[in-house]
C-alpha cells in the first residue's frame, strides 16, 4: 500500500485486506499462546470455559476462526490464563522493513544473500530504492555474459 500525504480515500479492497490481515495476525498469536499455555498448564477447553463461565463449545468456536474475536473476547481468553495483552505496536508504512523481492531459490541461483539483497549496492538503484526482480535479473545477465 503506498503512503499518501493527501487525504485520498482508501479503497474498499485495502480496507478489507488490512482488516483481515490484522485479524489473522492477532488470531494466530492468541491461538499459539493458548495452545502453548494449555499444554504447559494441562488445561482443556472445558477448563478454560469453566474459568470464564462459558460453554466449552463457545470456546471451540472462538478458537476456530478469527472472525469470532472481539477485544473483549481476547481479554477474557487471556484472563483465563492469568495474562493480558500489551497494546499492539503501530508502524507507519514508510517505516516498515522493505519487502523481499526475490524467492530464496532465485536468490541462491543469483548468488545473493536474502538478508543483504535489499541493502547491497548492487540491489539498490541510483534513486536508493530496491531493484525489482526483473531489474536484478537484467543486472545478473549483464554481469554473467
Amino acid at each position: 500500500m503506498k503512503s499518501s500525504t493527501r487525504n485520498e480515500p482508501k479503497t474498499t479492497r485495502d480496507l478489507a485486506y488490512y482488516r483481515q490481515r490484522y485479524r489473522n495476525r492477532v488470531f494466530s498469536k492468541l491461538v499459539s499462546f493458548i495452545a502453548e499455555q494449555s499444554e504447559r498448564k494441562k488445561l482443556t477447553k472445558k477448563d478454560i470455559a469453566e474459568r470464564l463461565n462459558k460453554d466449552p463449545g463457545q470456546i471451540s468456536r472462538l478458537l476456530n476462526q478469527p472472525g469470532n474475536l472481539t477485544l473483549d473476547t481476547i481479554s477474557d481468553l487471556l484472563l483465563a490464563f492469568d495474562a493480558e495483552a500489551e497494546p499492539p505496536e503501530i508502524i507507519l508504512f514508510e517505516d516498515r522493513r522493505p519487502p523481499n523481492y526475490m524467492h530464496p531459490l532465485i536468490a541462491r541461483a543469483l548468488n545473493v544473500e536474502i538478508e543483504d539483497q535489499l541493502t547491497t549496492e548492487s540491489s539498490v538503484a541510483a534513486e536508493g530504492k530496491p531493484l525489482s526482480f526483473s531489474e536484478r535479473q537484467l543486472e545478473f545477465e549483464a554481469t554473467t555474459s
